[in-house]
């Protein structure tokens, strides 16, 4: 389905590209790079139509192509506009309206266009999709750990499998993710898609050490995080009820959806001391740590 769908955007641009000239295309492409630069002030206004499965940590991101998409349109039916009064009077004039140079030249550049947004939209689609499963998956491995305490093992995919098909079904988004990930446009989406195989992975580490109450100790105990939740903010966001009940719980897409740690996740300063504490480096060093914990044969999560 995904390939049908990329293969007729590319087609349809192409087409419109030969139909309207290399002129209207490249105003069209002006049109796009306004929209582009305009959509990051309106993201919140986006975010309003996103569905309620995406996490609101995920909002920014979803909100601002959400209104880039909008914003295009509009941009470019106002810029057409002078353009095709150009293309009438031509024809009035008994000359054509595109030129056959203009034509193939727009049918080119058509085709590059449709490719591109095809990879846009795409994009969109498996970073969505790909929080959504970082959610199913965390959640999966979190409920596996429950009957297998101790060392953080690593969990063999047909066990996770197993756990997984008595969960929750995927979401919507996910499973369009997963077509986009085996689609030919597959190559080019992973190049730009910001969240990536790698930051998936470690969103997903992250969350089952935050609901797991052996992995939190030594994360909550590891001279790093106690350096960065020494900052003021971090303090305040520790001592929020609501996270904190929400963490007991296992509800980690209450916490992703916790407009505090949205706003902690948008701050420049916080987000730069987030990239110093190398939280791919700091899990493995986590991970290496729960070797020491004792086995159990079984127990709760935070209650």
């Amino acid at each position: 389905m995904i390939n049908l769908i990329g293969l007729l955007l590319i087609g349809l641009f192409a087409y419109s590209g030969y139909k309207r000239g290399l002129v209207r295309m490249f105003a069209s492409l002006l049109a796009l790079a306004v929209a582009g630069l305009l959509c990051q002030p309106f993201k919140g206004l986006g975010a309003i139509f996103l569905p309620s499965s995406v996490p609101k940590i995920f909002a920014p991101l979803g909100g601002a192509l959400v209104i880039g998409v909008v914003l295009f349109i509009v941009l470019d039916f106002a810029i057409g506009i002078p353009i095709k009064k150009q293309a009438k009077a031509r024809e009035e004039a008994g000359q054509p309206k595109v030129l056959p140079w203009e034509a193939y030249t727009g049918l080119a550049f058509g085709v590059v266009w449709g490719l591109g947004i095809s990879v846009l939209i795409f994009s969109g689609i498996a970073a969505i999709g790909r929080a959504q499963r970082v959610v199913r998956r965390s959640d999966a491995m979190v409920t596996y750990r429950e009957k297998h305490p101790g060392p953080w093992g690593t969990i063999k995919e047909t066990e996770l499998r197993q756990v997984l098909e008595v969960g929750p079904p995927p979401e919507q988004g996910e499973v369009w993710a997963e077509q986009v990930e085996n689609s030919i446009f597959a190559p080019v989406v992973h190049q730009v898609n910001p969240l990536d195989e790698k930051m998936e992975k470690t969103l997903t580490d992250l969350s089952v050490v935050c609901n797991d109450p052996q992995l939190f100790t030594l994360f909550q105990a590891h001279p790093k995080v106690q350096e960065f939740m020494s900052n003021p903010i971090m303090v305040g966001l520790s001592q929020d009820p609501q996270i904190a009940e929400a963490i007991r719980a296992g509800n980690y897409k209450e916490v992703m959806d916790n407009p505090k740690i949205s706003q902690v996740a948008q701050d420049p300063v916080l987000r730069q001391k987030l990239k110093e504490l190398k939280i791919d480096q700091l899990l493995t060093e986590i991970r290496e740590e729960s070797y020491k914990l004792p086995r159990h044969a079984q127990r709760s999560r935070f209650r």
